[in-house]
């Protein structure tokens, strides 16, 4: 066996490790009670945070799930209004442990599932990503694609710099503004090598109680993928 292919093999197993690790601290972790996140979102083009994109509007509906003790799991969907199929649902769990007071890190395991075919089967991904918060919060994310006979094994670096203004309360309503700009490197990423957009982006948060409402733009400048515009509305409830 060659060099490169023990080490991917020691790679593999080590994730695997891992995530047999999380999910069995999970059992542990739901002994609490959870914190549940609801959100719908109505977006004007689907696009994957690497730079990827699908014209045409989309709904994206979430469920999160937070079992407290750092370990949280989330089901997401897609659903397109020009193809009207659902083309893709996501799931996974993870793991956050807060390294200092500013800085923390995360693991975990998802699976895509593509039920229109129109992306193919399926995806299996290891996640692993730092947040460093402070005068402009910091994110980096690591998706690792586990290759099957669909997809090449590959590589995404996401780094992401944000920051929050507040404008205070009206009527009891807290409303922030978060300018943001984000990137990322493709190294075999479905099968694409480089550096593929620089996408600026600002949102507007409104929050009361439990629901929160949130209008954002974003403007991808592609390297590797092309320009696009595109924005959406999002309505949250937290129990």
């Amino acid at each position: 066996m060659a060099k490169t292919d023990k080490i991917s093999s020691r790679f593999r197993k080590g994730i695997m490790a891992g995530l047999i690790a999380i999910i069995g601290a999970t059992n542990v972790a739901i002994s609490k009670t959870p914190k549940t996140y609801l959100e719908s979102t109505l977006v004007s083009d689907y696009v994957a945070r690497h730079g990827m994109f699908k014209k045409g509007t989309v709904n994206q509906n979430l469920v999160y799930v937070d079992f407290k003790n750092g370990f949280s799991g989330f089901a997401w969907g897609n659903y397109d209004f020009k193809e009207n199929a659902v083309n893709e649902i996501d799931g996974g769990v993870s793991y956050a442990h807060n390294l200092t007071d500013e800085l923390s890190a995360n693991i975990g395991f998802q699976h895509w599932y593509y039920p229109s075919g129109e992306f193919g089967t399926y995806d299996n991904v290891f996640k692993a990503g730092l947040k460093l918060g402070g005068t402009i919060d910091l994110e980096y994310d690591l998706t690792h694609l586990l290759g099957h006979d669909e997809t090449p094994t590959g590589d995404r670096h996401y780094f992401k710099a944000s920051k929050t203004f507040n404008l205070g309360k009206i009527s009891g309503t807290n409303v922030s503004i978060t300018p943001s700009i984000s990137t990322a490197l493709l190294d075999d990423y479905y099968g694409t090598d480089g550096w593929s957009q620089i996408t600026p982006g600002v949102s507007l948060d409104v929050s009361k109680g439990k629901w929160n409402l949130k209008a954002f733009i974003n403007q991808q400048h592609g390297k590797v993928y092309d320009d696009l515009t595109w924005g959406g509305i999002s309505l949250g409830y937290s129990f």
